[in-house]
């Protein structure tokens, strides 16, 4: 499966801005998570614990590099993992803002295609 990138209905990508802004070599380790799941699929990324489920269809790609936390929410729809929300983590706890967030653009996804 691909990965694919939500599309605000402004034309803006938040998770593809969100990678932009990082430094060069954090850019680096986000995309080569992207690769990992993409040419491996999601299983081997559960059980190295590179993802997890949030909730049902609701994952997370758990990326960290220099003691810094970033999370990229996605769901898989439509035969592509879509890219849906990213931040950086500042706690051990997802932020229930958070979830809610990516939740809800999850939803946006699976019923405007």
């Amino acid at each position: 499966m691909e990965i694919k990138f939500y599309e605000t209905t402004r034309g803006d990508y938040p998770v593809k801005n969100f990678i932009e802004s990082l430094e060069v070599k954090h850019r680096k380790k986000v995309l080569r998570s992207f690769e990992r799941l993409e040419n491996y699929g999601l299983f081997p990324l559960l059980k190295t614990k590179e993802a997890e489920k949030i909730k049902s269809n609701l994952y997370e790609l758990r990326i960290k590099y220099q003691g810094i936390y970033y999370r990229i929410f996605f769901t898989i729809y439509d035969s592509g993992y879509w890219m849906i929300h990213a931040f950086k983590k500042k706690s051990d706890k997802i932020p229930n803002r958070e979830i809610k967030k990516a939740q809800a653009i999850k939803d946006i996804i699976i019923i405007k295609k």
